[in-house]
């Protein structure tokens, strides 16, 4: 079995070079499996740190949608697995400032469309309200996950 593993890559800001090796890597090889070990997204807009961001929210969810469209098109066969990351984890943190009442009911997966593209994503605890709180201290080390 053959596993590639690439983790922050803090899309928009990745490397627009770094991006076409990994494409041209994911292409030739054609894994089995790919793990996205958190990290894939910035989130940026939502972030609790200012700053001006590069794109909304929702043009970063869908640009990186659309990255994970290309993966897929390169090596059609190939199980993509992404792990949320503390990035990905301030959609929660903002809901959990921001609006709580609906923390419930968007989650980055469903937002990104990531079931209709056979993806599957590997949120933190529910109950987590800190990304400290995270699955890694209770999943990975027992390999419940992956």
């Amino acid at each position: 079995m053959k596993v590639f593993v690439i983790n922050d890559c803090h899309f928009p800001y990745i490397e627009d070079k770094a991006l076409y090796k990994f494409e041209d890597y994911l292409q030739a090889e054609k894994p089995d499996t790919l793990i996205i070990a958190g990290d894939f997204l910035d989130c940026e807009e939502i972030s609790k740190f200012i700053g001006l961001p590069r794109m909304t929210f929702k043009e970063e969810l869908m640009g990186a949608r659309d990255i994970l469209k290309e993966w897929q098109r390169l090596s059609p066969k190939t199980k993509i697995k992404y792990i949320e990351g503390n990035h990905e984890f301030r959609l929660r943190q903002f809901l959990i400032r921001q609006a709580p009442q609906l923390y419930e009911f968007y989650t980055l997966s469903e937002l990104m469309k990531l079931n209709e593209l056979g993806i599957e994503y590997y949120p933190v605890r529910d109950n987590a309200t800190k990304f400290v709180h995270n699955f890694i201290e209770e999943w990975v080390g027992d390999n419940h996950y992956l």
